[in-house]
């Protein structure tokens, strides 16, 4: 009995299982981790971290040290995984979206194009895993297969099933070293950093005004991409300091503040195709009329281009193009399946 404390004001009986333990402790965890906005698939994995780190001093006399590997966290996550299953049941099994959307053109028809920026291997029987960020199409990756409802292909020409291959490896390639280009910006420059977040967001949502066969969204989409292109160059900008970053929207513009020694060939042709700065605020609020598809994409082609060099323009001390690495995962028990702990 606690110090104090009369026969009728017994504190509350201490847990009597782990399970109980962690029915105690999840609960504020779990709020805790949704203010932060840690996104619900994370969530059992951030909740059993933190109950070692904050509320397990040693499991059988062993230090916790290194506990993403040990035998008994496997355990732990397994149960955290069981309360969260019963708390928000189907919701916690969803994986979030781990594609970018890209649009490109097939016998002139919006086509989607779902493309992993980085993936795992799959499990070894030690328990580990290789994680992959990809910055081109890989040997064993059949780009093709990565096209949502496509037309048939196999009804094209030798000549157009050729053109749509390299057009998707193209485009596979640029938006991944866009992702590559942001994930090395270094911490040293926030704006930059926020600048370059902005970017994939942005060509994705363009790319989703095109796939959505909707006219009057095409004139979204021309803001949408310019924009993304918009923070590519100020990202490239914020690094080099060299000049003070205009608020303006004008990609050539911005480019020409840029002042690459040698600006490639394609960048520059790139350049050329974007709409002024009030152009693209036109379109964006409906003052110039709706372009043509085929417009569209010249520009949202345009735009990778643009993005892809200017994320990665500046020199970095860490490159992850086509990194790997081996990562070791808790032995978990055979009632839990890897897929919910990933």
């Amino acid at each position: 009995m606690g110090e104090g404390l009369t026969e009728d004001q017994n504190p509350r009986d201490a847990p009597n299982s782990l399970d109980e333990f962690l029915a105690d402790l999840l609960p504020g965890i779990d709020e805790f981790l949704a203010t932060q906005g840690t996104p619900l698939s994370q969530r059992p994995m951030r909740a059993a971290s933190f109950v070692v780190e904050r509320c397990i001093v040693s499991v059988d006399g062993e230090s916790t040290d290194g506990f993403l590997v040990k035998g008994w966290f496997g355990v732990l996550l397994s149960l955290v995984i069981e309360w969260y299953e019963r708390l928000y049941g189907d919701a916690i099994s969803a994986q979030p979206k781990k594609t970018h959307t890209a649009a490109l053109l097939i016998r002139n028809t919006p086509t989607a194009l779902e493309i992993p920026l980085s993936f795992f291997s799959p499990l070894a029987e030690d328990n580990t895993r290789w994680f992959t960020f990809a910055s081109d199409v890989l040997p064993h990756e059949e780009p093709l297969s990565w096209l949502v409802r496509p037309p048939t292909l196999s009804l094209l020409t030798e000549a157009q099933a050729k053109e749509i291959s390299a057009e998707v490896t193209e485009t596979v390639a640029n938006i991944r070293r866009c992702s590559i280009g942001v994930l090395s910006i270094s911490k040293d420059h926030p704006l930059s950093m926020r600048h370059g977040s902005l970017v994939l967001q942005y060509l994705e949502r363009a790319a989703q005004n095109i796939l959505s066969n909707e006219r009057h969204n095409l004139s979204t989409a021309v803001w949408d991409t310019n924009f993304a292109a918009e923070q590519a160059v100020k990202c490239y900008l914020h690094q080099a300091q060299t000049v003070d970053v205009p608020n303006k929207h004008d990609v050539r513009k911005l480019a020409m503040l840029a002042a690459a020694d040698q600006t490639p060939q394609d960048v520059t042709v790139a350049l050329e195709t974007m709409p002024s700065g009030a152009d693209a605020i036109g379109y964006r609020y409906g003052e110039i009329s709706t372009p043509s598809l085929s417009m569209v994409m010249s520009i949202y082609r345009a735009a990778l281009v643009i993005c892809r060099y200017y994320l990665n323009a500046y020199p970095r001390s860490i490159r992850l193009d086509n990194a790997r690495f081996q990562l070791k995962f808790p032995p978990m028990p055979s009632n839990i399946t890897r897929s919910k702990s990933d």
